[in-house]
């Protein structure tokens, strides 16, 4: 081993060093933790800074001040949802998808988080919208949008999932896209709401109710049937996400938000939850949101989302253009609570 007069080591030492900054593992065997340390303290693992520090121009001048709202660097264009092709049957539906193999960590940003449309995003005005709870309860209620904001609230981190997310893993060829294409249609905030059985115990429950029909007031008229158990447990009407109002695309002025369940159930733009006895059939719960067996049955009300889990970065048609180690990243998630 050779060293320099202040103890450090030359630079064909260095070279042992994986290109990306990790140590390699036979030479710290060879050199020891004590010598290592040495050259850690005395040398630095970045490009050679070819001598006089550069000053680039923007610490040269005043950059632009405060703003009224933060908006992403234009050096991140590539962190973008990714929107299929419109059809012109359906004006308005379609899903866009989360860029998974360019987050880190698991809250995703609001401007980022999935979309599922069936008629589009409604412009809500929020003082007009009401929220009717009805059918069979002691006393009908009708909230504004300011009423609710004055009940207490929770907080809680869910992810959101399409039941159809994932879905080109089931044709018949392998599929061969990236994180986003292949499963970009789930993404996890913080959603923050009032929780249902408090506006539920409010208007009374009647014995006899066993399901909740929930309505959304876009184009479509989007409704689902919400066992009561379900909605007396974790259901929340929710308000905020990440700590802003909810986004027109999530259903601003508010969405039911069910934990665990295919994504659809959270009804976007809510607008009224009627306590009925039997489940409601609604349109496309019979026709999008029923399973088809291979014996040619239809399967309903399979609510919660199973155990997935998928490797983030490196993802699909991502490139290793260099030698050496990388980071795996992952993420995983289950609608039947923790995974441990």
């Amino acid at each position: 081993m050779t060293n320099t007069k202040n103890g450090g080591f030359m630079s064909d030492e260095l070279d042992r060093v994986a290109g990306n900054g990790l140590i390699n593992r036979r030479h710290l065997l060879k050199v020891g933790l004590g010598g290592l340390g040495t050259a850690l303290a005395t040398n630095t693992f970045g490009a050679d800074a070819g001598g006089k520090l550069q000053i680039p121009q923007w610490s040269q001048q005043p950059g632009p001040g405060t703003s009224s709202y933060g908006s992403p660097s234009s050096f991140t264009g590539h962190l973008q949802r990714s929107a299929g092709t419109p059809n012109p049957i359906y004006p308005g539906g379609g899903a866009s998808r989360s860029p998974l193999q360019h987050l880190q960590g698991t809250i995703t940003p609001n401007s980022l988080h999935f979309e599922r449309h069936h008629s589009g995003v409604p412009a809500v005005d929020p003082a007009q919208h009401k929220l009717v709870i009805n059918g069979l309860v002691d006393q009908p209620l009708m909230f504004s949008y300011e009423d609710l904001l004055k009940y207490p609230m929770v907080s809680k981190i869910y992810f959101l999932e399409c039941s159809g997310n994932s879905g080109t893993l089931y044709g018949n060829t392998p599929a061969d896209g990236s994180a986003q294409s292949i499963h970009g249609l789930v993404s996890c905030a913080e959603w923050t709401g009032i929780p249902l059985s408090t506006l539920l115990d409010e208007a009374g429950v009647k014995t006899e109710a066993k399901w909740i029909a929930a309505v959304g007031a876009d184009g479509a008229s989007m409704g689902r049937s919400v066992p009561l158990a379900k909605a007396l447990d974790d259901v929340m009407v929710a308000l905020y996400q990440n700590g802003e109002p909810i986004r027109p695309e999530q259903g601003y002025p508010m969405r039911l938000f069910v934990p665990g369940w295919e994504g659809n159930i959270s009804v976007k733009w809510l607008t009224q939850l009627k306590l009925t006895r039997e489940a409601s059939q609604f349109r496309d719960e019979t026709s999008k949101y029923t399973d088809t067996m291979t014996d040619r049955r239809s399967l309903q009300f399979t609510f919660p989302m199973g155990t997935k889990s998928l490797i983030t970065s490196p993802s699909g048609q991502m490139s290793l253009p260099h030698k050496g180690v990388y980071k795996v990243t992952g993420i995983a998630w289950s609608g039947a609570g923790s995974i441990r």
